[in-house]
């Protein structure tokens, strides 16, 4: 006999941790600002205690050319800096 149900006690952890570790830029662009705030600090966990050997700091390319305005490149430069 097998039960499948659709939520079992893992339902979305790995994809709500995985949004925590990635979604930074993504929920300050959105403007949900306690989301992306609450990603950081997890992030920050992550890489010192829980998961250093998992997850560390990556470099970023932001291609500012010249068809971005400089607004837009001051915005999201804003925004790395935020996240």
């Amino acid at each position: 006999v097998a039960a499948v149900d659709a939520h079992d006690l893992a339902f979305g952890t790995s994809r709500w941790s995985s949004k925590l570790i990635h979604g930074g830029l993504r929920y300050l662009a959105s403007a949900q600002l306690d989301v992306a705030h609450e990603s950081a600090v997890e992030r920050g966990v992550l890489m010192e205690r829980t998961a250093p050997h998992l997850v560390r700091a990556q470099p970023f390319v932001l291609p500012l050319t010249p068809l971005v305005s400089r607004g837009h490149g001051a915005l999201a430069w804003a925004g790395f800096r935020a996240g």
